[in-house]
């Protein structure tokens, strides 16, 4: 009967380190400005956690004047040790979207990475949607959230 306690609580600690990390608050780790999905246009974020621990992560999309058109816990992932996810503003007919932002039409918009921690590293690319593979493709600047003086 030892062994199998043993099992019921490792399990359990396991589901409770995930479930804490899945509700862990989300707060703004990165700036992505350059975010579009209009015409054949949409964005694309790439982001792996390179930790040894689970990561939440998620996009929000701000248009030009800043409003929030989505909310990204809606959409956020949980990413293991070492794990990548890609979240889109749409899907793509190249591209193996995992999360579909599905935001609408965005013209010179903005985006925050969101994430339970720092340890998150992401790239962004605008790509043409509709080609596949991509007819086009230029990555946008990813910014630290803080800068100095913050």
């Amino acid at each position: 009967m030892f062994p199998f306690t043993r099992l019921l609580v490792a399990t359990s600690l396991v589901l409770v380190t995930a479930f804490g990390t899945a509700n862990a608050q989300l707060t703004p780790r990165f700036v992505v400005p350059g975010v579009m999905n209009t015409g054949p246009l949409g964005t694309f974020f790439f982001c792996t956690n390179p930790s040894e621990a689970p990561v939440a992560v998620g996009i929000q999309v701000l248009a030009a004047d800043g409003t929030p058109i989505n909310v990204p816990s809606d959409t956020s992932g949980l990413l293991g040790p070492h794990t990548t996810i890609m979240f889109g503003t749409d899907v793509a007919s190249g591209l193996s979207v995992e999360q579909n932002l599905a935001v609408g039409i965005v013209d010179h918009g903005s985006a925050q990475i969101v994430g339970s921690s720092y340890r998150i590293a992401c790239s962004v690319f605008l790509a043409d949607r509709y080609s596949n593979p991509p007819s086009s493709m230029t990555t946008l600047s990813v910014v630290k959230g803080k800068q100095k003086g913050d």
